[in-house]
């Protein structure tokens, strides 16, 4: 609510305020310099590493991440 009320800034995901930035609500620029990196992880539970759906994820998460990099 900070920023939407111009008293503060966010460094956020474009994918976690997308819909507010689709209403206008707030503006998004995009961090070029310097350029800002993250890494992620997958939790999974030990007994299920191997299974067809944490696998399913795992192929899913390369295509995920490349669509919300695009935009």
């Amino acid at each position: 609510n900070m920023v939407m009320e111009g008293k503060a800034y966010s460094v956020l995901t474009p994918s976690a305020i997308q819909k507010e930035a689709s209403q206008g609500r707030v503006r998004t620029v995009k961090i070029v310099d310097p350029v800002i990196t993250r890494s992620v992880v997958l939790a999974v539970n030990p007994k299920d590493e191997r299974s067809p759906a944490v696998s399913a994820v795992r192929n899913l998460i390369p295509k995920v991440v490349r669509t919300l990099i695009e935009g």
